[in-house]
């Protein structure tokens, strides 16, 4: 398997794997049973499917995947695709829902921490440049606030700006 995440309730797991990596299937914990809705073909080309997760209110589903812009937003109970989130030149290691899923923040090879709306994948902010490596980053409860990880054993947190916050 490339990929796997259970949804907030436990009772979905999405899958990515043994096609290739660009398609995601579901199941039902509790049977085990496949579900109908799959979704083909989620980056065209060479990119393969790297990471699934599941917003903390469970409506939508961010795939992201190899190569540079790689990551989409989905409607979790339909499969449509939302929203492309990523910048075409920057390969994504790392992403993370608000808590009501309205935004999601990505982590980029170019040291740099992007915040887009989920929805529209609209670029919103963007805390760049850092001397390090950031791997990894975590949305605070209060969805004010960030966590991100980086190179040399960096733990920083991030205030959102108002601009962000404001109408959310």
């Amino acid at each position: 398997m490339a990929a796997l995440a259970f949804d907030p309730e436990g009772r979905i797991l999405a899958v990515v794997g043994g096609d290739g990596a660009r398609q995601v299937k579901f199941c039902d914990v509790k049977t085990g049973e496949r579900l109908p809705m799959t979704i083909d073909n989620v980056f065209p080309g060479t990119r393969l499917v790297t990471e699934l997760l599941y917003s903390k209110n469970g409506k939508l589903l961010a795939v992201r995947g190899s190569g540079p812009g790689a990551a989409c937003t989905f409607d979790a109970a339909t499969g449509k695709r939302l929203a492309d989130v990523g910048i075409p030149t920057e390969s994504m290691r790392s992403l993370d829902f608000n808590r009501d899923a309205s935004l999601i923040a990505t982590t980029s090879t170019e040291s740099r921490v992007h915040i887009w709306d989920a929805a529209t994948g609209k670029k919103l902010h963007t805390f760049g440049d850092f001397d390090v490596p950031i791997m990894t980053v975590a949305f605070h409860p209060d969805n004010r606030r960030l966590a991100i990880g980086g190179g040399g054993g960096l733990v920083q947190i991030l205030e959102l700006p108002e601009s962000i916050l404001q109408g959310r």
